[in-house]
């Protein structure tokens, strides 16, 4: 019975499926990197054999500009070991100036407060309509307190 890494080398020799061996390369590239470097990285892009890695801050850029001897050196090993990352020979790194949204961070944020009134006031319209206004507010503060 095959296990499930047979059945996923077999799905990367796939021609349809050429995007998960790369997607496979980055994954590993980017574990071995530094942290910091992990962390300052938006997303990571093939261009002929080229991998791009897109930083959110020009200092990271600069410093991966300094280190790229390393990494590349980090992609050989790759090449070599692990049998992966075989149709890449260059790294490079761009930085972009324009913002990017995560799913996990929203445009608006909603603001929260602490409710301070405990709703005991004393109620001195006679009007039926004001007087139930005042008792929806009162209802809201007790729900949120």
């Amino acid at each position: 019975m095959k296990d499930i890494t047979n059945i996923i080398s077999h799905l990367k020799l796939n021609p349809n499926l050429k995007k998960l061996s790369s997607y496979e390369c980055f994954n590993s590239l980017k574990s071995l990197l530094p942290k910091h470097f992990r962390d300052a990285i938006i997303f990571m892009y093939k261009k002929n054999e080229t991998i791009f890695f897109v930083f959110n801050h020009p200092a990271v850029h600069m410093e991966f500009n300094y280190k790229l001897n390393s990494i590349s050196t980090v992609l050989s090993q790759l090449k070599k070991y692990k049998n992966i990352c075989q149709e890449f020979q260059n790294v490079k790194a761009i930085v972009t100036n324009k913002r990017i949204f995560l799913e996990s961070e929203s445009l608006i944020e909603e603001e929260t407060y602490i409710e301070e009134s405990n709703a005991n006031f004393k109620n001195p319209y006679n009007d039926k309509e004001m007087y139930d206004i005042l008792e929806k507010i009162r209802d809201n503060i007790n729900k949120n307190h």
